[in-house]
């Protein structure tokens, strides 16, 4: 399993149900692309499926408080 890289947060309108949403923007360590979560979901999973190919990457919410502590992003590392 790879370490996603947290990259930010983008507040998203849904039209259809009217709500505000927060996704959180993901980098594939070995696709080399970003990818959008709902932060919600993120909140009880931390490990998803790369949009981009068929590996788990992990999203740990400590990338998330470190990055927003230093304004950028965070190195990715390997979970084994």
């Amino acid at each position: 399993m790879k370490t996603a890289i947290f990259v930010g947060l983008v507040d998203y309108h849904d039209s259809d149900t009217g709500e505000d949403i927060e996704l959180e923007i993901w980098m594939d360590p070995v696709a080399g692309a970003p990818f959008a979560v709902d932060s919600t979901f993120l909140e009880n999973n931390d490990v998803v499926r790369s949009p981009y190919n068929d590996i788990k990457v992990l999203c740990p919410c400590y990338q998330v408080d470190s990055a927003m502590e230093r304004g950028g992003y965070v190195l990715a590392r390997e979970v084994k």
